[in-house]
């Protein structure tokens, strides 16, 4: 269920904060605006199911990331060799 509520916030959260934001010189969330923000709870089965989901490609965005990391790298060690 805590993976299912954060991902769930990692979406919502901002557009709803702004909904209800204090607005003076500096935007501002006021407790009764986080207390009363709806959330929508699946089933706890369909809870895990979408958190195991968003976690696997959370994992794999992690991965491709380190691989394109290592890729732009090694690009930067064949133009070093290239242009010595």
């Amino acid at each position: 269920m805590g993976k299912y509520i954060y991902y769930y916030l990692q979406k919502n959260f901002l557009k709803q904060a702004l909904k209800h934001s204090a607005k003076a010189t500096v935007d501002s969330l006021r407790l009764p605006t986080i207390k009363n923000m709806p959330i929508t709870f699946p089933i706890l089965s369909e809870q895990e199911k979408i958190a195991n989901f968003l976690s696997k490609v959370d994992n794999k965005i992690s991965m491709i990331k380190e691989q394109l990391t290592n890729m732009e790298d090694f690009k930067k060690g064949l133009l070093q060799q290239m242009f010595i």
